[in-house]
């Protein structure tokens, strides 16, 4: 069955204007778009299907960019007499931002 779908934040139904953007894919997914993200944007949005056979919602959180985790399994691989080491590490969350790395 064809599910009504809609996007709800702060209590309120969401519908498509000049910063936000829903649309309905033939798939059946529905896709909020938020252009020029600011502070009053971050929250939790709630989506929310019903159909003849019932209703489901899901919540998704917006949030600010922060500082990235640490790298973790750090690793010396290789080192020779020479002076050259070579190492290794799993990168932590970027915090949603791109990331450098010093050794």
């Amino acid at each position: 069955p064809v599910s009504a779908m809609q996007w709800i934040y702060n209590g309120s139904v969401l519908t498509s204007g000049s910063q936000v953007t829903i649309t309905q894919v033939p798939s059946g997914d529905s896709i909020l778009t938020i252009g020029n993200v600011m502070e009053d944007n971050y929250g939790t949005y709630n989506c929310t299907a019903e159909n003849s056979k019932g209703l489901t919602w899901s919540n998704i959180t917006l949030e600010p960019q922060g500082p990235p985790q640490p790298p973790i399994n750090l690793a010396v691989i290789t080192k020779n007499p020479e002076g050259t080491v070579t190492v290794q590490w799993t990168a932590g969350f970027n915090g949603g931002q791109e990331t450098t790395h010093t050794v």
